[in-house]
């Protein structure tokens, strides 16, 4: 019986083998424990227990049947599934615009109307260095952006850097939002955004709110629903944005405001819905309320984010340019395009 080798590296080590199978195989098929128990997988020539905890340099060898269908490769050079990335013939690979990029995190430029799992995940694991994956460890999209929203968008590049960006993410929000009495950690990581909401905004504003995730999608979109941060009946979850406005203009009779957004929190379309609920909608966004004739697209461009001081080499703050489709709106509203350079991130 032939068997495929992968190789374990520092990434997997400490790992449980039986979630890492279920990573390289999926949740089809056999049960991990029976092909363990059959010796169809073995861990350095030998049988070894679901429960085993893996170590650098560990060979994993899985009967070759089992990945039949799967990209397997052998000595572990890739990861069943991400696709071959010697060849270097990815599709739409112009899309990934780099702010910055290390052994750790991979900062792109998104495009408004790139979806992050379908069209950027695919990209960001097959053209990072082989070198990057291991057995429980492939690099992603870091968090979530909508697709119409363009900007900085952070993705892994290393088991390390995945965790530390994560963990960053979690605690500053769990301090940032719990009942909205902490005080806003200075270490943390900090999201800007520039956007154009719908009426005149003079002066600065902090939205708290609770959103909750609409449980009725319409036409297999699925909005946010938003309620006061006193209504202690809703299922919503703390949700806190601070908006300064940064110049005026107008389109079609309708004034506009050009924002900075900074989220201290990450829930769901939280900008749109909140800056929607509070009655100055992003123009153009019609799933929350605006009827200017974009046909839904809006503008909202994520700016500038901060980081902690660290030891993984990444720059304490990081800046994406605004696309050329929103200096044109901003023109077009009478908005000069240098006002997004007043946003004081």
């Amino acid at each position: 019986m032939n068997f495929t080798d992968f190789k374990a590296r520092a990434d997997d080590d400490g790992k449980r083998l039986d979630r890492v199978l279920k990573k390289i195989l999926g949740d089809g098929g056999m049960s991990v424990h029976a092909l363990l128990r059959k010796k169809l997988i073995r861990v350095n020539g030998e049988k070894a227990e679901h429960s085993m905890r893996l170590s650098d340099g560990d060979t994993v060898q899985i009967a070759s049947f089992l990945l039949e269908g799967r990209s397997a490769h052998e000595d572990g050079a890739e990861i069943p599934g991400v696709g071959d990335w010697r060849t270097g013939s990815v599709q739409g690979t112009a899309g990934l615009d780099t702010v910055f990029r290390n052994g750790h995190l991979w900062v792109i430029n998104k495009k408004s109307g790139m979806r992050v799992q379908e069209d950027i995940a695919p990209l960001v694991r097959d053209l990072s260095p082989v070198e990057n994956r291991s057995l429980s460890f492939t690099p992603a999209p870091l968090h979530r952006t909508d697709r119409l929203t363009s900007g900085l968008l952070v993705c892994s590049q290393s088991a390390r850097g995945a965790e530390w960006f994560s963990h960053l993410l979690r605690e500053d929000s769990r301090a940032r939002t719990d009942e909205y009495e902490a005080d806003v950690p200075s270490g943390g990581i900090k999201k800007f955004y520039l956007a154009v909401a719908e009426g005149s905004i003079s002066d600065s504003l902090t939205l708290e709110n609770l959103i909750q995730t609409d449980d009725a999608p319409r036409g297999g979109f699925s909005t946010v629903r938003v309620f006061p941060a006193s209504d202690r009946n809703s299922c919503g979850k703390p949700a806190r944005t601070i908006i300064v406005p940064l110049a005026h203009g107008s389109c079609g009779g309708k004034e506009l405001t050009l924002i900075q957004a900074q989220i201290l929190s990450g829930r769901k379309h939280q900008i749109r819905a909140q800056c929607a609920y509070h009655g100055t909608p992003l123009f153009g966004d019609s799933a929350y309320g605006s009827s200017a004739g974009t046909g839904g697209k809006f503008l909202l461009h994520a700016s500038c984010m901060t980081f902690p001081e660290n030891d993984l080499g990444i720059p304490e703050r990081l800046t994406a340019p605004l696309p050329a489709d929103f200096l044109r709106a901003l023109i077009s509203f009478g908005i000069p395009p240098e006002a997004a350079r007043l946003s004081p991130c």
